[in-house]
């Protein structure tokens, strides 16, 4: 690429010396060893040009900058550096502006720093001054995170890689609906993130069956020396179902017939719309909203149904249908 001198605008100028040090820096790498004068050819500028973006490339790109005498050339004192460049389009600028307040959805979670380290990498990267359409700039967006649960970071590295090492686990859990914790050895076959929230199944050798572990209520984690084998017939979906939970025993899936009213009709298109596993919404005449859904979480359906309140009628399965009058009973005994 020849550049010849800058004579152009400040911002092309710029950008032209941009290009170039990054010509420069492959150059640099195939080995070649090129001197001042190879780069003052190449690019049709001065030996005095050349200086400094060598300076720059040195001290902006922390470039390990070397001349051998002997071969009268530069290299890399690191053979795996390079300059990490992206080109980004005004589009991908405006995700990156985004992704401050997007992390809010990871505080207090062990991927938080790990993902600021990449935004940071990123925007140093880049140019110092960057112009982006006035529609982007300003408080004009407003997210709004689902509130996760604290999860240390020593229990996420330790489940991690047990998983990784299939070791067995040991550690103190506190189900949902106890105040102690109990002792459990674990074998991790599975890690899953749902809605921000992390993870693990695998054989619960306390239970001798397939259960899934909440990281956040997990403490004293510490792998045995114990291996497991992952068993070959293992799938996680036979657990999980990811459009609408993850919390099941083996259970075979059942298919749900609701009728929601009007007043959130659409709320339950777009719930159960594109859900997968023949998920069907279909708006009758009136307005309300008939949804089937197949699924094994049955205790998700239970939370999702009754926190709907009146504007939701299950028509089946008829077991879940009295399994909710009954949850309904007791709750009346509440108030």
């Amino acid at each position: 690429m020849k550049t010849g001198k800058e004579n152009g605008t400040p911002k092309s100028n710029e950008l032209v010396q941009t290009l170039r040090i990054h010509e420069m820096d492959d150059m640099i790498r195939s080995g070649r060893y090129p001197n001042a004068g190879d780069f003052a050819r190449h690019f049709e500028v001065s030996v005095r040009t050349v200086s400094r973006d060598l300076d720059i490339l040195r001290d902006r790109y922390r470039a390990p900058l070397e001349f051998d005498k002997k071969k009268n050339g530069w290299y890399y004192t690191e053979p795996n550096f390079f300059i990490k460049y992206i080109p980004i389009s005004e589009g991908e600028l405006f995700a990156i502006a985004l992704f401050e307040p997007l992390m809010k959805q990871y505080e207090n979670t062990p991927i938080e720093e790990p993902l600021r380290n990449v935004f940071r990498k990123i925007a140093a990267s880049m140019p110092k001054q960057i112009s982006v359409d006035s529609v982007f700039a300003g408080n004009r967006f407003t997210f709004i995170p689902d509130r996760l649960p604290d999860i240390a970071i020593d229990t996420f590295r330790t489940v991690t890689e047990a998983a990784a090492l299939t070791r067995t686990l040991m550690f103190e859990y506190r189900p949902l609906q106890k105040t102690t914790y109990m002792k459990r050895r674990f074998d991790p076959y599975h890690i899953l993130c749902q809605k921000g929230g992390w993870y693990a199944v695998g054989y619960c050798h306390h239970t001798g069956e397939i259960r899934t572990f909440a990281f956040s209520r997990m403490r004293k984690c510490r792998i045995t020396d114990s291996r497991f084998t992952l068993p070959q017939d293992f799938d996680p979906e036979r657990y999980i179902d990811s459009s609408v939970g993850i919390w099941a025993k083996e259970r075979a899936p059942e298919t749900y017939r609701m009728i929601f009213t009007a007043d959130i009709g659409t709320f339950a298109a777009e719930q159960f719309a594109s859900a997968g596993n023949g998920a069907a919404a279909e708006t009758l005449e009136d307005g309300s909203v008939a949804v089937t859904v197949t699924t094994n979480q049955r205790e998700e359906m239970k939370r999702f149904v009754l926190g709907q309140g009146a504007t939701v009628r299950v028509l089946e399965p008829a077991s879940f249908v009295e399994e909710l009058k009954a949850e309904l009973e007791a709750m009346k005994k509440l108030y």
